[in-house]
């Protein structure tokens, strides 16, 4: 004979559900990704040369834009930074006063 279940402020936990997708093996498709992935090696294995200089000059171009935003950034700051310094010395100064 089973108890009666009483009211619980608590929330019991579940049982996980498990869902599995079946998989099916298709040789079409499988060799058709084999062949995408060879074609696309070989297309890379030409460009490669191409690819290495564009990104070199990719890399020095975005790394000049980052330096000149790092410093112009940080004077900004500094300049915020000493103008609430100021601010907040100005009214210490007369409340105390």
């Amino acid at each position: 004979m089973a108890l009666p279940k009483l009211p619980s402020l608590f929330k019991t936990p579940k049982h996980k559900q498990f869902e599995l997708k079946t998989r099916y093996y298709n040789a079409e498709k499988a060799e058709l990704d084999e062949r995408i992935s060879k074609i696309k090696k070989e297309i890379l294995s030409e460009g490669a040369v191409v690819d290495a200089d564009r990104q070199a000059r990719l890399k020095e171009a975005f790394g000049r834009k980052r330096e000149r935003m790092q410093f112009g950034h940080s004077g900004k700051i500094n300049y915020r930074f000493i103008l609430i310094l100021l601010s907040l010395l100005a009214l210490s100064y007369y409340i105390l006063r």
